[in-house]
């Protein structure tokens, strides 16, 4: 083709030299061919690779991290649109530093998350997401995109950007996740390719069905070259995850004189997972025939959907409903002396116990407050409908006016939505526990599965599980999201070579204005009671219908659950229709006395805490310069390049919300007018909920270093240093606050004699002031790269944080009178410092089929100091998590100290095959669980996954993959005492994934 050459040259000179703005489609014609100016500048592309097998890919990924203007390492596509993982996020674990969590939730260990759910960097939390260099965002109250929700079919590779250079789009402390795509010209000429799987998970027995179709064409014309590309992928993906739970443990009569440390009870669960997801990326390119102007033009649509229906038994967490002589058949392990547990869930008074519980039978004589005797048990039925949908629509124009200098223009429109229903139904079974810890009473690490055992030996009359006079109706829960958020954003940039062998090589200045607007509407989980003792009576299960039966077959593959199987629970039917639960709990008549309001599910529902609107305008503006040179005297005769320089943002804020202030009785209980000396107090509360827009600004300075010495032909030494900023949530930013008097009286409560004084009011909830995270980075490394897929790369860093958002009080004024708020604030900093190591291989000079072997290895070490756990909610009312760390915490959530990847490969003719482990050390889940109130650890944990294809002719190819080989068993531990004492609190696991695949390239 006559423009190929042509564009190949312009291309590699704007990969080289030039700074490409970000945005999530245009990309690809620099990184893979022509990226997008922002991130891809920092990245040379030499050549015009089509990855076909694992050596290319692992060359094409190390070229990228030996040629970058800064720290980064990359994944790339070992065929066309395939990742060498399953899901983005699982490719992702394998690059050195990062890490995924396996939980749906941070401030919830309860639910497990089969494909992974957020990004860690070095540690921290504060990762930016991109497309194509671009940002890229799901509408949710976060930053970063759901990576979870692309499809991995549709990107290319992604490169993980550990420091920053003057052009690239501030926002990420940690690091900078670049899903990229691809773009007609990465291709020589026409290129089709069709794949087609399934997948079976071993727990759920259920085949999922995934495919992907792509086509790339180009032409030469009298008018330029053009290049079309098109890929569609749909995947889905039915597994399971099955939990085992112990609850905390607190003081109780051993019946011998003494206090015996023991669980309330004890948890099974299992979740079934029905995820969908549908990408579609389409993309245009124009070429001039001298090759000065490339037009790119990018269209990414990403439509994600996960239902989730969960069958719980969970253990009445209340310590306090059956204290006393409740256990038989006891046995006990001593305690060292001094070992403490909390009085109660709301009470962590240290209680000196004297022993463990080991084995028994935990049930209670006593009816208790909610009138039966034995264990109360909910019987949850939950169903979890979330959607979430990501397009991006963007325009990319590259123009070389001369050979010295060059243009980019870029434009970008994001729009995101997200929807949640999570609705609840709990039927309430009162039973004995029939619980054996075993070795892990002892110790938890490396213990066997503690045994449970549900029956009905104190429960008056019933004759199994399944009988419906043993169950009663208890409560029921709903909770939705809808937000919707958008984004424009331009960018300008020029460069400007400078003459040949002289120490400056470029200059390149550019701007970049971006305004994103997010509408959140989220509320709050909403529990009430359907039928309760102490709410007027129970309604039997069998009453009224809309009961069933469940199983837990083959629960935690057979290790754990003993004796009845089978209980009752509200129908998946029911609770999976909100408007006939609804129309059943409210107007049936069945529950006279219930105490759940529902939400109601519409955009109309969302109360005023309920909905924040932010919107948040930035303009940056940069300069950098690059120089270097080869064979530098000063520098003992090394070749020396790199770049410095600065960037400049504005950002400003504006949050509309509401004010509420909060009714106080004692403004109408004289003579229906307010207590004496509370009349200024009442009259600022009778405003009520009033409408206002909180702003907001500031101006960040960004320099940034970068120092590439090449020591020899093999060794690179690299040095970095920048100044950094991530954003907080824009959930976090929300204008809501909830205003409420902070009264004293003295005297008799309710005689003549009290009085009554006004302390000040107390503020919670969002905070439009909040400031961006700031941190100063150090990078070094020494890379030695000895052959096309051979290095072996060593890297430390440290990175001094001030401005942490964290939960904290602060001073407001509220008209003339000084309040104290408490909510997301400015008010931590600290450090995180360590080092990778990273080594790959093919070894071809080992004879015969033998030098098809090879290895890739890294590991990271991480350690922080002083770096608060956040303690804040991004969407509750209150600002704040629903409850505090109740120990002094070390350790910062998420931070895993160790962490490794190993990878054993093999690649000839025909055959792929990988064999990869991946593990990391034990880390925080969250300081306070929003179920136990305590700080919850996973423990050390890994997975083996292996793929193997074969190519049967040079266009098609079959291959079997499979993940969690091993089943994992994902374990938890709960901290319940200050001296850091952990005991087991949960062990999840889920399927087997065994994927057969097959693809046809023409």
């Amino acid at each position: 083709m006559k423009n190929t050459t042509t564009y190949l040259n312009l291309q590699q000179s704007f990969a080289r030299n030039l700074l490409r703005g970000g945005s999530i489609a245009i990309l690809a014609a620099a990184t893979f061919s022509t990226a997008s100016f922002a991130q891809d500048a920092a990245v040379d592309e030499e050549d015009e690779v089509v990855a076909t097998g694992i050596r290319q890919s692992l060359q094409r990924a190390q070229d990228i991290k030996r040629d970058a203007d800064t720290f980064v390492d990359s994944i790339t596509a070992s065929d066309i649109g395939a990742l060498p993982d399953r899901s983005v996020l699982e490719a992702l674990q394998r690059v050195p530093g990062v890490s995924i969590s396996r939980f749906a939730a941070g401030d919830d260990p309860d639910h497990f998350s089969v494909e992974g759910s957020g990004v860690v960097i070095r540690g921290l939390s504060y990762v930016r997401s991109e497309f194509n260099g671009r940002d890229a965002f799901t509408a949710n109250n976060g930053r970063a995109l759901g990576f979870a929700d692309v499809p991995p079919e549709l990107v290319g590779g992604v490169d993980v950007f550990k420091n920053q250079t003057a052009d690239m789009i501030e926002g990420g402390i940690s690091g900078v996740v670049n899903l990229k795509t691809l773009v007609p010209f990465d291709r020589p000429g026409r290129v089709a390719s069709v794949t087609v799987e399934g997948t079976y998970t071993d727990l759920a027995e259920e085949w999922s069905p995934s495919g992907s179709a792509q086509f790339s064409d180009r032409w030469d014309t009298k008018n330029g070259e053009f290049g079309l590309l098109g890929n569609i992928s749909y995947s889905n993906l039915k597994s399971r995850s099955d939990g085992s739970q112990i609850s905390p443990l607190y003081p109780y009569d051993d019946g011998a004189g003494g206090t015996i440390a023991a669980p309330s009870g004890a948890n099974i669960r299992t979740q079934f997972f029905d995820r969908d997801r549908l990408g579609v990326a389409l993309a245009g390119q124009w070429a001039s025939n001298d090759g000065s102007t490339v037009l790119t033009g990018q269209f990414i649509r990403s439509e994600a959907s996960n239902v989730w229906t969960e069958r719980g038994m969970v253990s009445e967490e209340d310590p306090n409903a059956r204290r006393g002589n409740f256990f038989s058949d006891l046995t006990s392990v001593s305690l060292p002396g001094g070992t403490t547990v909390p009085f109660s869930r709301d009470d962590v008074s240290p209680v000196g116990v004297g022993s463990l519980f080991e084995s028994g039978v935990i049930s209670s004589e006593d009816a208790g407050w909610y009138g039966f005797p034995g264990v109360r048990i909910a019987n949850s039925t939950r169903v979890s409908d979330t959607e979430t949908v990501t397009s991006d629509y963007s325009m990319n124009l590259k123009w070389a006016p001369t050979d010295r200098l060059r243009a980019n223009f870029d434009m970008q429109y994001v729009d995101s939505t997200v929807k949640n229903s999570d609705i609840s139904v709990f039927v309430a079974q009162p039973l004995d526990i029939a619980l054996n810890l075993g070795d892990c009473a002892t110790g938890f690490t490396g213990c066997g599965d503690p045994t449970i055992g549900y029956d009905l030996s104190t429960r008056s009359g019933g004759a199994s599980t399944t009988d419906p006079s043993t169950a009663y109706w208890r409560a029921a829960m709903d909770h939705f999201e809808d937000s919707e958020g958008d984004e424009l954003a331009l960018r300008a940039d020029l460069e400007y070579d400078f003459e040949d062998g002289g120490w400056f090589k470029s200059v390149r200045v550019g701007g970049r204005f971006a305004e994103r607007d997010q509408l959140t509407r989220w509320s709050n989980y909403n529990w009430g009671n359907l039928s309760e003792a102490w709410a007027g009576g129970v309604v039997d299960a069998g009453s009224v219908g809309n009961i069933e039966e469940f199983t837990f077959d083959n629960f935690r593959r057979g290790d754990v659950l003993t004796g009845a199987d089978t209980f009752l629970f509200a129908s998946e039917a029911l609770v999976s229709d909100y408007r006939a639960l609804v129309d059943f709990t409210q107007n049936s008549g069945s529950f006279p006395n219930e105490g759940w309001s529902p939400h109601g599910g519409t955009r109309a529902d969302f109360g005023p805490e309920q909905l924040s609107d932010t919107v948040e305008t930035t303009m940056a503006l940069y300069a950098r310069v690059d120089f270097g040179q080869d064979n530098v005297n000063a520098f003992g005769g090394i070749d020396v390049e790199g770049n410095y320089g600065l960037r400049i943002v504005n950002t400003e804020i504006d949050s509309n919300g509401f004010t509420n202030y909060q009714s106080e009785n004692r403004c109408f209980t004289n003579g229906g007018g307010p207590e004496v000396g509370l009349g200024e107090v009442c009259e600022t509360l009778a405003q009520g909920s009033v409408e206002n827009v909180a702003s907001n600004s500031f101006v960040d300075f960004l320099p940034s270093f970068n120092l590439k010495l090449g020591l020899s032909d093999e060794l690179i030494m690299r040095f970095a240093a920048a100044r950094s900023i991530s954003r907080p949530d824009v959930g976090s930013l929300r204008n809501f606050r909830n205003i409420r008097a902070d009264i004293q009286s003295t005297g008799q409560p309710g005689g003549p004699s009290e009085t009554f004084a006004f302390n000040r009011f107390i503020v919670d909830g969002g905070n439009p002031d909040l400031r961006p995270v700031k941190a100063n980075k150090i990078d070094a490394s020494l890379e030695y790269y000895f052959s096309d897929v051979g290095s072996l790369t060593a890297s430390v860093f440290y990175q001094e944080l001030e401005d942490i958002i964290s939960s904290g009080s602060t001073s407001v004024a509220i008209g003339n009178i000084s309040s104290q708020f408490t909510g997301a604030t400015n008010s931590g900093d600290g450090n995180v410092k360590g080092f990778e190591l990273a080594y790959q291989q093919f070894y071809d000079f080992l004879p015969g089929a033998l030098s098809g072997f090879g290895m890739q290895a890294n590991y990271t070490y991480v350690d922080q100091s002083r770096i608060p756990n956040s303690a804040i909610s991004s969407v509750r009312t209150n600002g704040v998590a629903d409850f505090t760390e109740p120990f002094p915490i070390d350790s910062l959530e998420r931070l895993s100290k160790h962490t490794f990847n190993i990878v054993g490969l093999y690649e000839s003719d025909e055959i792929e095959a990988r064999l990869a482990y991946n593990w990391r050390s034990d880390f925080l889940l969250t300081a306070a669980d929003v179920i136990t109130r305590l700080p919850v650890y996973n423990e050390a944990t890994g997975q083996l996954d292996a793929s193997f294809k074969y190519k049967i002719t040079p266009q098609f190819q079959v291959g079997v993959q499979g993940v969690n080989l091993l089943s994992e068993i994902t374990e938890t531990t709960m901290q319940f005492n200050p001296q850091g004492d952990r005991f087991l609190r949960s062990r999840f696991e889920n399927d087997r994934r065994i994927s057969l695949i097959g693809s046809f390239t023409f």
